[in-house]
């Protein structure tokens, strides 16, 4: 192993010595340049579709809550 890191660059020792890539930049004094954030919007139909299973799940909940109070009152 320390004959084949002698001849590795810093990242592959680095690496092969468990340092992790964010970490080894830091100390090196760089920092990355691109942070990327992939963010999924719904398209309007798929909202709509969400919608609506909100509603049917808002109005089996208003059933549950109006059928214990019925029998809370028994």
């Amino acid at each position: 192993m320390v004959a084949t890191i002698g001849k590795a660059s810093l990242r592959d020792a680095a690496i092969g010595t468990g340092i992790a890539v964010d970490k080894m930049l830091a100390l090196t004094g760089h920092t990355s340049t691109l942070q990327i954030a992939n963010i999924w919007m719904p398209s309007e139909a798929e909202r709509e579709e969400r919608r609506a299973m909100h509603d049917r799940l808002d109005a089996i909940a208003r059933r549950l809550a109006d059928a214990q109070g019925a029998d809370a009152g028994v």
